[in-house]
């Protein structure tokens, strides 16, 4: 869900990027004409975005105990010592048109109201936020350790108000993506570490299929899912499948006897 909201974020901004209400400064560029967004495919938009656009800092004390513990090869503590400006301010004042959000599904309410991460440095786990008792989506991140990067619903917004505009966006993007030749290429940022340095581009093919893929994946539904299972989740899984050696705070999955 968040791929495809991200990626409606960045056509439907796009186009709005210039509209009548003048910007705060001028723009470094003249803006296009509607003629000329309309012409645009879809591997010749860029915009500036964000990643993990509501990202706070982790609770001091937290992130000291993260500090000491040996974490999988490629990920360090430092790399999550970082926080966002509000999305007013990142639209505003820096133009960011582009933004990632997680949403977590919630339906009983409660289900992320205690952060189980506290339980290391031997603090309560009650966050006492009467908000997470409701059900609804949460906008999270890792939700027992970074519980400072969270949203909730307003008490004006509904479930199927959300969902009435995840639908309008998404057909915003089928009408773009209708008239985009599936083998174009997608340039890959070379300054952007998470990304592979081994290849030039992607085709719009491989991108709208890896959009499919984080849309079941971060809706929570295949999580869920599995989960359902036998109770495991997305990092053991991981661990197990990529051979992370077991730590104090992640144990690789194993099927259960």
């Amino acid at each position: 869900m968040r791929r495809l909201i991200w990626v409606a974020l960045v056509v439907v901004a796009a186009g709005g990027a210039c509209g009548s209400d003048p910007p705060p400064e001028e723009p470094d560029a003249p803006c296009a004409t509607p003629a000329e967004i309309d012409g645009l495919r879809l591997n010749q938009i860029q915009v500036v975005g964000s990643h993990n656009s509501y990202r706070r800092r982790t609770y001091a004390p937290l992130f000291a105990f993260i500090q000491g513990l040996t974490l999988p090869e490629g990920l360090t503590a430092d790399s999550l010592d970082y926080d966002h400006l509000p999305l007013p301010e990142q639209l505003d004042r820096y133009r960011m048109r582009g933004f990632e959000l997680d949403v977590f599904n919630d339906p009983e309410g409660g289900r992320f109201y205690n952060r189980q991460g506290l339980r290391f440095i031997n603090e309560p786990v009650e966050s006492n936020i009467p908000e997470l008792l409701d059900p609804g989506l949460k906008v999270l991140h890792i939700p027992d350790v970074d519980y400072e990067t969270n949203f909730q619903m307003g008490t004006d917004q509904t479930l199927s108000s959300v969902l009435a505009r995840y639908d309008e966006v998404a057909a915003e993007t089928e009408r773009v993506i209708a008239g985009v030749d599936l083998e174009d290429p997608v340039p890959v940022p070379k300054d952007v570490p998470w990304f592979p340095d081994d290849i030039d581009a992607w085709s719009v093919r491989w991108v709208l299929l890896h959009v499919i893929e984080e849309t079941a994946r971060h809706a929570g539904h295949a999580d869920i899912i599995r989960e359902s299972i036998d109770g495991a989740t997305a990092f053991p899984l991981m661990a197990a499948a990529e051979g992370w050696p077991a730590t104090q705070w992640l144990q690789p999955w194993t099927p259960s006897s």
